[in-house]
């Protein structure tokens, strides 16, 4: 009997050792938290911070928290989460990802994504910053990255 014991508990302890934790992800808004579950389709812990007005939002210490345990935390831009600058500096362990990157604003409108072309950027920046997150991933992430860039690109010709 104690054989058996000792026998399953080493195995659990090596199982629970050498199983990899899925990438834990946080996203500001919706838009961003889509693009990113697209990328992801499951092989990633992806949770949507604001469920409210995203112009009016403040973190609370309990969502900065949030932020701290997540691997990687994606935010639509500077224009509409203007917050992320004043905390970033507290996310000592989190990569923290600015999904308009490389991205020209036509004047002061931060909403981007709803020009296709510029989502198309987005989802390739946000692609990138999972692929280096999570190497293991990195094939898959493209492919539905690409996937999700092709379905981009048709609606904005329809």
């Amino acid at each position: 009997m104690r054989f058996r014991t000792a026998f399953f508990l080493a195995l659990f302890l090596f199982t629970a050792s050498t199983a990899q934790a899925r990438l834990s992800i946080t996203c500001t808004i919706f838009p961003v938290y889509d693009f990113t579950r697209e990328i992801t389709k499951g092989l990633a812990d992806v949770k949507l911070l604001i469920r409210g007005d995203v112009h009016e939002y403040e973190p609370s210490p309990m969502d900065i928290k949030a932020l701290n345990d997540s691997d990687v935390f994606i935010f639509t831009n500077k224009n509409m989460e203007q917050w992320t600058e004043r905390i970033s500096h507290t996310l000592t362990h989190t990569a923290i990802i600015d999904a308009s990157e490389n991205i020209t604003f036509y004047g002061n409108d931060p909403h981007v994504w709803l020009d296709m072309s510029l989502a198309e950027i987005m989802t390739r920046n946000i692609m990138n910053a999972l692929c280096r997150a999570d190497s293991e991933h990195a094939d898959e992430f493209r492919a539905n990255a690409e996937e999700f860039m092709r379905r981009l690109s048709e609606l904005d010709s329809k």
